[in-house]
C-alpha cells in the first residue's frame, strides 16, 4: 500500500506540474496536484504509524539530515536550471543550425 501511495503522490505531482508547464493552469492540472498531494498525506501520515515504515521519517527530525538534504536538492535544482534553457529561448544547437544557412 505504501508503494501505491508514493508512486501515485509523485506521478500524480508530476502530470499536474508538466500540464501546467505546458497548457498553464487548467482544471485537469490542478486535479492532478490534488490527487497527489492527498497521496502525499496519506503516504506520510501511514509511514508515521507503521513499525516498520518504507521511509524513516524520523530522520527528518534531526538538523544535520534535513540540512544535507535540503543541500542535495537545491544542487539537483540549480543543476537542471543551468541546462534547461528559458521558455522562449532557442538551444545552442538551433543557434547554430540558424547561421549555417540553409
Amino acid at each position: 500500500m505504501s508503494v501505491v501511495l508514493s508512486l501515485g503522490a509523485v506521478f500524480a505531482l508530476v502530470h499536474g506540474l508538466k500540464e501546467i508547464a505546458r497548457d498553464g493552469v487548467a482544471v485537469t492540472a490542478v486535479l492532478a496536484l490534488a490527487v497527489g498531494a492527498g497521496a502525499g498525506f496519506l503516504f506520510v501520515r501511514r509511514q508515521l504509524r507503521l513499525p516498520h515504515p518504507l521511509l524513516n521519517l524520523g530522520l527528518f527530525a534531526r538538523r544535520r539530515f534535513t540540512g544535507a538534504m535540503t543541500a542535495v536538492i537545491a544542487v539537483l535544482v540549480l543543476a537542471t536550471l543551468r541546462t534547461v534553457p528559458p521558455v522562449g529561448h532557442a538551444t545552442a544547437e538551433n543557434d547554430v543550425d540558424a547561421h549555417r544557412g540553409p
